[in-house]
């Protein structure tokens, strides 16, 4: 059977992922008082990691020209630095940021939907399998193992080719092998198909596809389903399994055009460069002058919200990487393998009915 990565997986599905969701300070309700505020403070996945090193960056030359000003320009190299500025000033608002943001995230957070919704699992597959086989099936057990493994076989395949960290962990067929997903006939079979014409690695999942429909088609005939009827049913779901696959692959390799991330990422860099060389120095109060001179906070938040904003964006085109925000693909697997060792265990299981269970309609 399958040789599990990790001994200690954490599943990012159902009440796992509420418990999660406490645990970093993110409520799904915030009745009490302050506590919408508690996320505000929290580091991971914070807009305050997203900016930090860019705020030291933008402080260190916001701080420069001030001190250059002060000291390194006389009187008439300050009049002509002043006209410069109250002219940057003046057309900082001609720039279409918000425009050009509000169009690439929304774009990339629609596309970063779609790709959630079609995203394929493989528990609904193996259930339904595993529950229309008959439990006297001469080789039931060995069969129920090939079908799960092929399953997880195909949604592993497919999402090696848009998924960096599963290449990453599993770089070649052999590496695949060793990890339990194919045996050594199975791995030859894959390598001689992507030396024939047209062979790669995004049709590898193909001929696992066949392979499950040959193991559902021997199922059928040899008459191991309980009724007809299952071997259709069962037919949909692989069939439902790669084409989820199918449209990840689809919605991964045709990315968001890159002159609308070059155009909206140049916008945001222009929006901060003049926004550091249009702040006004020259201020007569001395107060207001330090103020405007050494602490840019005015200048520098609507850049950087910005600048987040971007972030997410850029983040939303690729959910399947390693950053932090990314959609762990990883622990995903993983939990697909024990959802299918779980499954695996349930089949011919029987249940013991008791005559007198404690039931809590019982007590109606």
């Amino acid at each position: 059977m399958l040789k599990h990565p990790s001994k200690n997986v954490k599943v990012n599905l159902g009440i796992e992922m509420d418990e999660s969701i406490q645990v970093d300070g993110v409520s799904a309700t915030a009745t009490k008082f302050g506590e919408s505020f508690r996320g505000i403070f929290r580091w991971q996945q914070s807009f305050f990691k997203l900016v930090w090193k860019q705020a030291i960056i933008y402080y260190l030359i916001y701080v420069s020209i001030t001190l250059f000003y002060a000291f390194a320009l006389d009187t008439g190299g300050q009049a002509n630095f002043d006209a410069v500025a109250s002219y940057l000033a003046r057309y900082t608002s001609s720039l279409p940021v918000v425009l050009l943001l509000g169009f690439f995230t929304s774009t990339a957070l629609n596309r970063w939907f779609n790709i959630m919704s079609s995203m394929p699992g493989t528990n609904r597959a193996i259930t339904l399998f595993v529950v229309s086989l008959k439990d006297d099936a001469a080789d039931g057990r060995a069969r129920v193992d090939l079908y799960i493994r092929y399953v997880l076989l195909l949604w592993l395949l497919t999402f090696r080719i848009v998924c960096q960290p599963l290449r990453k962990r599993y770089p070649n067929l052999m590496a695949i092998q060793n990890a339990g997903f194919l045996s050594e006939q199975e791995r030859i079979i894959l390598e001689m198909h992507k030396k024939q014409p047209g062979g790669t690695s995004k049709t590898c999942p193909l001929v696992v596809y066949d392979w499950l429909n040959a193991l559902l088609r021997d199922t059928c005939q040899k008459g191991y389903f309980l009724v007809t009827n299952d071997f259709g049913r069962n037919i949909d779901a692989i069939q439902a399994l790669k084409k989820g696959g199918g449209s990840i692959i689809k919605f991964a390799t045709k990315n968001i055009p890159v002159a609308l991330i070059q155009a909206v990422t140049i916008a945001i860099y222009c929006y901060g460069l003049v926004s550091i060389l249009s702040h006004q120095i020259a201020e007569k109060h001395y107060l207001t002058s330090v103020m405007s001179g050494y602490f840019p906070l005015p200048y520098a938040l609507p850049f950087f919200f910005y600048y987040a904003w971007l972030k997410v964006g850029r983040i939303a085109t690729d959910p399947f990487g390693s950053d932090e925000d990314d959609i762990n693909m990883l622990n995903v697997l993983d939990g697909h393998i024990n959802g299918a060792r779980r499954l695996r265990n349930s089949y011919g299981a029987k249940i013991p009915i008791p005559e007198d269970s404690p039931l809590l309609l019982s007590q109606a």
